[in-house]
């Protein structure tokens, strides 16, 4: 009897104390001092953003973990700084919050790899959301081991460049199938340019490709360059980049 009456205190106890946090929402944890994403992989760079909550103007370095086949045992480092302008960048402090890492691939033994990153800022480490795989497609040459005929294409170095990429669907072109000077775009040779500065026709040589300007874009100004892709995706693969853009001989 003794042991029922004690089940029944405790059980009526227990409900009062439910219906009392029941009545008292729970206080939300704050949002962690760093936050990012990676966002996409391609045959020359890792690209993403990170960004410090309590530090908006702070220049937050990130560290990429490449894991190959062989798993946390055969782990590459990479660092990079998330510096560069992002494109949705709406909040306070996140505008210049996007980074790209340049990897060559051909320098890393196996042929998958998993990549992950964590934004440092001090002591503080956050791994960023979403890892990546990658998978080699074909060798991968760097710029210093292409062909002696690329080298012979490059002439004057004009300097380090903020590229993005394009195709032509409604969202980046609204579904026009001509560019700008009236030629049918072709990825590995369309390019759009700010044309105060690179008129249509100049030709520039960008990670062995001779590229040339056919096109322009809103936003697409100074330094600035919009490389053509032949689907959305590949364009939304390639994100935003910093490249190194020479004339041609």
């Amino acid at each position: 009897m003794k042991k029922n009456i004690l089940c029944r205190l405790f059980t009526a106890g227990a409900a009062l104390i439910f219906s009392a946090m029941a009545a008292f929402p729970a206080f939300a944890a704050d949002p962690p001092m760093l936050s990012g994403s990676l966002e996409a992989v391609t045959e020359t760079a890792v690209t993403g953003w990170a960004f410090n909550r309590l530090a908006p103007d702070e220049k937050v370095t990130v560290e990429i973990a490449v894991y190959g086949e062989g798993g946390p045992g055969s782990c590459t480092l990479f660092t990079a700084e998330a510096s560069l302008p992002r494109d949705g960048g709406t909040e306070s402090g996140t505008e210049n919050s996007a980074f790209s890492c340049t990897i060559d691939w051909s320098k890393l033994s196996g042929d998958t790899f998993t990549v992950m990153a964590t934004a440092i800022s001090g002591t503080v480490r956050q791994p960023l959301s979403q890892s990546l795989e990658y998978k080699k497609s074909e060798p991968v040459q760097s710029y210093a081991e292409g062909t002696a005929a690329a080298h012979a294409e490059a002439g004057e170095l004009l300097g380090t460049f903020i590229a993005s990429g394009y195709c032509n669907c409604k969202k980046c072109s609204g579904g026009s199938s001509l560019t700008y000077s009236g030629t049918v775009p072709k990825a590995r040779h369309t390019i759009a340019a700010d044309l105060d500065y690179y008129p249509i026709g100049t030709r520039l040589f960008i990670d062995g490709v001779v590229y040339t300007v056919e096109d322009m874009g809103s936003g697409i100004e100074d330094n600035r360059l919009d490389i053509y892709f032949e689907t959305h995706d590949e364009a939304l693969a390639f994100g935003l980049q910093s490249i190194t853009v020479y004339s041609v001989r």
